[in-house]
């Protein structure tokens, strides 16, 4: 086993590389969940653009009227079906901007656990995931009402 400097400074401390590979999936969902609170501000503090209005006036049609229009909408219909479940909840900028911060915050763990298996430290994997969910970028991409999201989850 490789002794990086990240590994020798921990065991300067007193922690052992196994006992950081154990607590590093919790390590990474606290970071996960840091990286939500500024999403949440901004998720509520910020204004919903015109597409993203567009987007929840066609999801909260009827059916009849969904279906006679989805050909003309250049976007994944199963988009607007998942758009469908917010409304359930109320009409909120928070409740409607769910469907893309949740996914988003999905990438941050998965881009993680993906680094974690591309570099030689976990640390770095940590930090991976920290710079990618505090980055203002992802933060404006997660709170805008689009189906781009999820896309970003599969590829973060």
């Amino acid at each position: 086993m490789l002794d990086t400097p990240v590994t020798l400074r921990l065991a300067k401390i007193g922690i052992r590389r196994d006992t950081f590979d154990r607590l590093f999936p919790y390590l990474l969902l606290a970071i996960t969940l840091a990286a939500l609170v500024p999403v949440l501000v901004s998720g509520i503090s910020q204004p919903i653009n015109a597409d993203g209005y567009e987007h929840m006036g066609l999801s909260i049609m009827d059916w009849g009227s969904l279906l006679a229009r989805w050909r003309g909408f250049a976007h994944p219909i199963l988009y607007l079906f998942v758009l469908r479940v917010p409304a359930l909840f109320g009409h909120s900028n928070l409740a409607w901007r769910s469907t893309s911060i949740i996914p988003g915050m999905a990438g941050v763990y998965l881009l993680g656990l993906i680094a974690a298996r591309l570099c030689k430290s976990k640390a770095i994997a940590l930090l991976a995931a920290a710079a990618y969910g505090f980055s203002a970028t992802m933060r404006g991409i997660v709170i805008d009402v689009r189906e781009v999201v999820p896309l970003v989850v599969e590829s973060p």
